[in-house]
């Protein structure tokens, strides 16, 4: 339901709950943690693109090695 659809029904906003998705399933927190490349981490890189030669090699594959 739209927030303006709620206060015209009900003006007090009594009985209504304002419904949010989880704040943890943005993009942005899959950077946050220890940094990428230190062992145990699984953090996501800033990278510059997403080719095959841009931290995408050992540790990174199953293809290549190993993979954490």
């Amino acid at each position: 339901m739209k927030s303006i659809y709620v206060q015209k029904r009900c003006i007090v906003g009594l009985k209504h709950v304002l419904l949010r998705g989880p704040k943890n399933a943005r993009e942005a927190v899959k950077h946050f943690g220890k940094a990428p490349g230190v062992p145990h981490s699984h953090t996501k890189p800033y990278v510059r693109s997403k080719g095959r030669k841009f931290e995408r090699a050992r540790g990174r594959r199953n293809s290549r090695g190993f993979r954490v």
